[in-house]
This record gives structure tokens, sequence and C-alpha cells, in this order.
């Protein structure tokens, strides 16, 4: 378990965490008259800090009693279910091949307020899944949730 990368969790009080907490009020600002629901977070290359900063900004938005939910898009090489010891033998590809409902798939974490999307098993195609209408599909569905703030991390 790599439960050491939630630092806005195990030292709430840390500079570290502080950063995270200003960027979700940043966030917020910068969308004061819109309803933000999705925040995707991502980058070019790998090991530039995807998932150590979904993690915490997720987090954070739980911490301040916001329904969060995590969503691992990271269909080559997921990593969040480690992060929160959960498994991940079904997830965002179940849904994507029509196997599974939203319901079926999304997990409890052990912080309050925060659910994970893991990536489920590793998929022949990731391009084309994340790439094809299903995706968009997932998207609006999950919109319409009652999670005032949706992350995703690819």
């Amino acid at each position: 378990m790599n439960e050491y990368e939630i630092i806005t969790k195990l030292e709430p009080r840390s500079i570290v965490s502080e950063q995270y907490r200003k960027l979700r009020t940043a966030i917020d600002y910068s969308t004061f008259n819109k309803e933000l629901k999705v925040i995707n977070i991502t980058s070019t290359f790998p090991n530039e800090g995807k998932t150590v900063t979904g993690i915490n900004l997720a987090t954070v938005y739980a911490q301040s009693n916001l329904k969060t939910l995590i969503i691992d898009m990271d269909l080559r090489k997921p990593k969040i279910f480690n992060d929160f010891n959960i498994k991940n033998d079904s997830g965002v590809v179940h849904y994507l091949i029509g196997q599974k409902t939203l319901d079926e798939i999304i997990q409890k974490t052990h912080i309050p307020n925060l659910d994970v999307l893991t990536s489920g098993p590793i998929p022949p195609n990731p391009s084309e899944l994340i790439l094809g209408e299903s995706m968009k599909e997932m998207i609006d569905e999950l919109k319409m949730l009652s999670c005032s703030a949706a992350l995703l991390q690819s």
C-alpha cells in the first residue's frame, strides 16, 4: 500500500497539505459562477505527479465535506487502487465495454466522502476505449451523480 502519498490525510497540517487546499480554493474561485463537476488531471509524460496530485486534491475536497469521486483513467499502468488499498478487479474498463454499471464499480475508501473508481483490468485497446462513445456517456452519467467533484487522473 502506498498510502504515504496521501499526505493530506496523514499530515493535514503540513505545508504540502496547505498547498493542496490552496489549489482547491483556486479551482473553486476560477469557476465561481459555474458548477464544477469534473476536473481532469493529465500530463504528457509519466512520473509527473498526476496520481499524487489527484489523490491529494480529491482528499482535500472530501475533507471539506464534499462528496468526491476519483477516477483512475490510466488504462495502461493504473495505480490509484494501491493508494487506497482496494482491489482493481473491476472498474472503468468494465463500464466502457458495457459489462457493469457505475453503481457496481464505484468503491468506498477509508476517507469519509471519498469514493474511487478504479481502472479495472488492462485492456488491449486503451486509446480506443477512451475515445469511444461509452466514455462520453460515462462522463455524462458521472456529472449527474450526487458527488460535488469528480477527478479524473489519466
